[in-house]
């Protein structure tokens, strides 16, 4: 649980460096609002960290490549981004090891959910997402 722990952290680190790179790129304060306005386009290349990467926003929400790392996540009102999915998490550690038993990862985010570490409100428009308990405590 603990290297599940780390990665959760890593990923939402990623996910919060794009985030604000996408804000500071195109001078804009919610990613997902300028995706619809046609200020950011929907796909693309980029650059963090001197690392070249690509972009594909769908839906709510963003899909990153760089390599042969993913990240996927998806923003919630009122346009933050800090949940991911099972899916979105079990692909991230893949790309950073190269293997994960989904079923087991699954556990692990239920059991967590259970510590009172992460919160799954199974509400629209978060119904397959999961959110650090403090994170979510901010937003709500």
């Amino acid at each position: 649980m603990v290297d599940t722990l780390t990665y959760i952290h890593s990923l939402l680190l990623a996910i919060n460096k794009i985030d604000q790179a996408f804000k500071a790129h195109f001078q804009t304060n919610n990613v997902l609002r300028a995706v619809r306005d046609k200020v950011i386009p929907k796909q693309g290349v980029f650059q963090i960290n001197g690392k070249r990467g690509s972009y594909h926003f769908h839906g709510i929400g963003c899909k990153v490549t760089m390599g042969n790392l993913i990240v996927n996540y998806d923003y919630t009102p009122p346009g933050v981004c800090g949940g991911f999915s099972l899916y979105d998490l079990h692909q991230y550690i893949q790309g950073r090891q190269g293997k994960c038993d989904l079923a087991l990862l699954e556990n692990e985010l239920k059991q967590m959910v259970i510590q009172g570490l992460l919160v799954y409100p199974e509400a629209a428009p978060n119904r397959t997402l999961y959110f650090e308990t403090a994170f979510w405590k901010s937003i709500i």
